[in-house]
């Protein structure tokens, strides 16, 4: 098993990958545009499906065939929220547009993607987790302005002023 994590502004990705012997393992790699949505959003899943060849000109290539790839999402609770297939691309990728429902259930969630036909050998499902959180977003507007006078350079302190028209969404 492979984990590849990925870190970029305090945000943390993770994939994981199995490796399994032998010819024609096929490999995904799966992503969203975003780590938490909230009910009666979409989710945006991309992914790629390759074929792994472990032997002495181990390489990847695309699965082979005409596959097609399944695609369930469900709750916390286990219920099924969306269901339904697409293509894979002649590279092995694929993009799907998830409509959550509004009334999902909160707390994490997973997508399980399932390789349909091909010349697939070996696992052919996979699983990428998501959140499903209620989240207030801001209501109020801050507005800057520098204090000091130019030119503004990294070597001198700046002075700025920050106004609100709604104080009191600080105060929560």
């Amino acid at each position: 098993r492979v984990d590849v994590v990925a870190r970029r502004s305090g945000e943390e990705r993770t994939a994981s990958f199995e490796l399994a012997s032998g010819r024609g393992a096929p490999l995904a790699h799966l992503s969203t545009d975003k780590p938490v949505y909230r009910p009666g959003e979409t989710a945006h899943v991309k992914g790629w499906v390759r074929r792994l060849t472990l032997s002495n000109d181990a390489h990847i290539a695309p699965v082979g065939g005409s596959p097609t790839i399944g695609y369930r999402v469900f709750d916390s609770f286990g219920n099924e929220l969306v269901t339904g297939t697409t293509d894979l691309t002649g590279t092995g990728g694929f993009d799907i547009e998830l409509d959550l429902p509004r009334g999902a259930s909160l707390g994490p969630a997973h997508v399980q993607i399932d390789l349909v036909g091909g010349d697939a050998i070996g696992e052919t499902s996979w699983q990428h987790q998501l959140q499903i959180e209620e989240f207030r977003r801001p209501e109020f507007e801050v507005v800057t302005r520098a204090e000091s006078s130019e030119p503004h350079l990294l070597t001198r302190p700046l002075t700025v002023a920050a106004l609100s028209d709604r104080a009191e969404a600080f105060a929560d």
